[in-house]
């Protein structure tokens, strides 16, 4: 790094006015995107998604 660019990040300050807080209504941090698979169900969904590329 430059010393120009260290004398810069040393002189800034973080502000709380600086950030902003996003909203989470209507979201939950519980719940999950999807359902989980096991290793084995994940491994059949690919084969069954993939296998044609098997033939080229």
């Amino acid at each position: 790094m430059s010393e120009n660019t260290k004398n810069n990040m040393e002189d800034m300050s973080l502000t709380d006015d600086l950030f902003e807080r996003v909203g989470t209504k209507g979201l939950s941090g519980e719940e999950l995107g999807k359902k989980s698979l096991t290793y084995w169900a994940d491994v059949w969904r690919r084969f069954r998604e993939n296998s044609w590329r098997c033939l080229e």
